[in-house]
């Protein structure tokens, strides 16, 4: 009897090792595949991008550039946050308070 549930045994750790392996595999499948995924950048832009999401500064400048390109009614805006000394630049349309147009959500 110790035999047969030692070899049971032996059968469910190597079944639990192969299952490991390819959750491991799938994992890292997973992850780049998210990586590579450009969809909430694009709806985000309403259109599909050509290239891969920006990883570096000097990459996400390079697309701030591309997007405000020839653009009159976008614009960056610098932003500094006090107590935090975060620094950077937000997207702003010339509509920004345009009730009509913009449908910012109102504040208290």
């Amino acid at each position: 009897m110790e035999t047969k549930d030692q070899s049971r045994i032996q059968e469910i750790e190597s079944q639990l090792e192969r299952i490991n392996a390819e959750r491991s595999s799938l994992l890292k499948e997973l992850r780049e595949l998210k990586k590579n995924d450009d969809s909430s950048l694009a709806q985000l832009l309403g259109r599909k991008l050509n290239y891969k999401r920006p990883d570096t500064p000097e990459e996400k400048i390079v697309l701030f550039k591309r997007l405000f390109c020839c653009r009159e009614d976008l614009f960056p805006r610098f932003w500094e946050n006090i107590k935090t000394g975060k620094k950077g630049y937000s997207p702003v349309c010339s509509n920004e308070w345009v009730r009509s147009i913009c449908n910012k959500p109102k504040v208290k």
